[in-house]
């Protein structure tokens, strides 16, 4: 497979809800085009599975993921530092992570 069918495919993966194999192709996906944006899907993947393990209660998977997705964001960051979506979502995660690390539980709009 190129570079084009692991994103259109991890896409279909990640919006029926099958995160794990979105992130197996984007992760593909990577070794073939390490480009900002390659990270920014797999980072929202492990994104969309943080707010999985939150809702399901499971605190150290939601750290887990949330960490993986934070890793994500800043290397698309790092890539391509003018892509202002980046640098927001990271920003964001860093800061849901900081309260779930505090013990503070907030509901997030």
């Amino acid at each position: 497979m190129n570079a084009e069918e692991y994103m259109r495919r991890g896409m279909m993966y990640e919006q029926e809800g099958n995160l794990d194999k979105a992130i197996e192709d984007f992760t593909k996906l990577i070794d073939i085009d390490p480009t900002d944006v390659p990270y920014m899907t797999r980072g929202d993947a492990y994104h969309a599975k943080s707010k999985r393990a939150r809702t399901d209660g499971d605190g150290e998977g939601f750290l887990k993921y949330i960490n993986l997705a934070i890793y994500d964001f800043e290397k698309a960051s790092e890539i391509a530092p003018d892509y202002a979506k980046a640098s927001y979502q990271r920003m964001v995660e860093l800061l849901k992570s900081e309260r779930e690390n505090r013990g503070q539980v907030y509901k997030l709009l």
